[in-house]
């Protein structure tokens, strides 16, 4: 059985309306994601609105080229291209486009 890492972005509004972007990582992804929106789990996002997942990136091992700590680094400019890029490949569709073996589904 082969086990999956998961790099998501989760779009946030902060108390003054600004808009933001946290960068998680996870082997179980339902449980981590169930966490965020109880509240529990990452400092960054209390005080935060969660506002939705926007990408979720299946991969199966940390050395992917977008893990968790590549993303994390990213610019907000680099994250906004990259999920851009997302949606215009019909991704928009979904609740989130997941990035799965090297494309987007």
């Amino acid at each position: 059985m082969m086990a999956y890492t998961y790099t998501y972005i989760v779009e946030c509004r902060d108390k003054r309306g600004i808009i933001t972007y946290y960068v998680g990582g996870t082997n179980h992804y339902h449980l981590r994601i169930s966490a965020h929106l109880a509240g529990r789990g990452a400092r960054y996002l209390k005080g935060r609105e969660i506002l939705r997942v926007i990408i979720t990136i299946e991969m199966t091992g940390k050395g992917q080229p977008y893990n968790e700590h590549v993303v994390h680094k990213w610019p907000k400019r680099k994250k906004v291209a990259f999920m851009e890029q997302a949606f215009d490949k019909g991704a928009w569709l979904e609740w989130h486009p997941v990035w799965k073996w090297g494309h987007w589904l």
